[in-house]
């Protein structure tokens, strides 16, 4: 499958690490013709803004949200995609995937929102047996989404949410684009065959990842090195939105 008309959208967040997974399922798909940018800031939703803007202005047609600390499946983005084109109706379609590792797994939960037959809709519980194929939700997080790029026209900016210090109000990026969606009636699925691992990558002082990683003996790439590898080892195109170029 031809990639190139798809833009990988990936935030860092600061003292963050993009996990070694995450690196090396990326760098295959920029090497099948995906573009890659990312960017680090200290507001998810002002990097997501930032990155679909300059995906936009590159003429993507669709870009996937991927953060940092998740790691999609290695067919994930072509079951997302197959599904997108051959359905018209679908704009917004997110992969499966959970609350960070590090919490206890009473609290753990998946990040889809899932209506019920009586009473008020909730996530998907750990454990629970996830839909197959595509189903829609109430909501969904936004760390692993496919999205036409066409969407965005029809939805109020900011498109994913930014805090507003002077109202003293902060709607998290993926409420505000949630909300945005069903205002303006464009349905919000999940594809319940791409369930992907949620690890945190947060460590403030050395930029690595602070739980044990999948493959233990394995290092983990922290954003400096995952940069490195793209651009020199593996000798791919990676480009990124205004100062964060490599």
């Amino acid at each position: 499958m031809n990639l190139s008309n798809v833009a990988i959208l990936t935030c860092v967040p600061p003292g963050g690490a993009v996990h070694f997974q995450t690196a090396h399922g990326i760098a295959d798909l920029v090497a099948r013709g995906a573009s890659w940018y990312c960017h680090a800031g200290p507001f998810i939703g002002a990097n997501r803004n930032a990155l679909t803007e300059h995906a936009m202005r590159e003429g993507h047609r669709f870009a996937m949200m991927w953060d940092n600390d998740i790691v999609v499946p290695g067919d994930g983005l072509d079951i997302l995609l197959d599904t997108m084109e051959s359905r018209p109706d679908v704009d917004v379609l997110s992969a499966v995937y959970p609350t960070v590792m590090s919490y206890p797994v009473e609290n753990r939960s998946h990040l889809v929102w899932v209506a019920q037959p009586k009473g008020y809709p909730r996530w998907l519980l750990i454990g629970e047996q996830v839909p197959n194929g595509v189903f829609e939700c109430e909501a969904i997080g936004t760390g692993a989404m496919l999205t036409r790029l066409s969407l965005y026209d029809r939805l109020p900016e900011p498109w994913h949410g930014m805090p507003d210090v002077l109202k003293g109000e902060c709607l998290g990026d993926g409420t505000m684009f949630c909300l945005h969606c069903r205002a303006n009636k464009i349905k919000l699925y999940a594809h319940g065959d791409v369930v992907c691992e949620h690890h945190k990558t947060l460590d403030v002082g050395s930029l690595r990842n602070v739980l044990p990683a999948i493959r233990p003996s394995r290092p983990v790439e922290d954003r400096a090195a995952f940069l490195r590898r793209i651009c020199e080892i593996e000798a791919v195109a990676c480009r990124s939105p205004r100062d964060h170029a490599c």
